[in-house]
């Protein structure tokens, strides 16, 4: 939809907007944690709280963008449709911000790959308990590929004594792409080992 904009927009500040957001987008095949960490200082959730840190932000957020375009947006239908999306991002730091206030860790994202379609993201954990050792930090991820079809993976990491251990559960729609995540399962395992990530 942002590239649509971009492409069909007549202002000269909005397209340079969104041709800037657009090009933030990280890409699958190169993803590292930097790179993740880039993109989500510019997906518009932790702008109010850098902003309170005296930070200035480099690049132009999710957020800024979504308010330019609704601004510019010449049809009623648009502007409601862009609104509604900055609400559903407001929403959801509000809510994110009362879990964390609570000592929970509850963060809804989508990560916009520009080579590869959208990924949902959900990190969760819950506050740890009076004489409970910590609960694990739980990251869920779908996405609906067509290379791949529809892909769920649940990572979940759990603090142990002296190292963090990693189990990871995958679910695929199709059979072909189960049986090639297992035929890779011990590569992984492999990678992960390397750094002592795992037991």
């Amino acid at each position: 939809v942002l590239a649509q904009f971009a492409k069909n927009t007549p202002l000269p500040d909005v397209q340079a907007a969104l041709v800037q957001w657009m090009r933030m987008r990280p890409q699958m095949a190169t993803l590292t944690a930097d790179r993740l960490m880039q993109y989500l200082s510019v997906s518009g959730w932790f702008t109010e709280a850098a902003l309170a840190q005296g930070k200035i932000l480099g690049a132009l957020d999710l957020k800024s963008v979504l308010r330019l375009l609704a601004r510019s947006a010449s049809q009623p239908a648009t502007s409601g449709t862009l609104h509604q999306a900055l609400d559903e991002v407001e929403s959801s730091q509000v809510k994110a911000s009362q879990d964390w206030q609570r000592g929970d860790i509850n963060l809804n994202l989508v990560l916009p790959f520009a080579d590869a379609a959208p990924m949902e993201m959900h990190i969760e954990r819950e506050a740890q308990r009076p004489g409970q050792p910590p609960n694990p930090l739980i990251i869920n991820m779908h996405t609906q590929s067509p290379a791949l079809g529809e892909v769920w993976l649940k990572t979940t990491i759990t603090a142990q004594t002296s190292r963090q251990q990693i189990d990871l559960t995958m679910w695929a729609v199709r059979e072909e792409v189960a049986a090639l995540a297992m035929q890779q399962a011990p590569a992984l395992i492999e990678e992960l080992q390397d750094p002592g990530m795992v037991e």
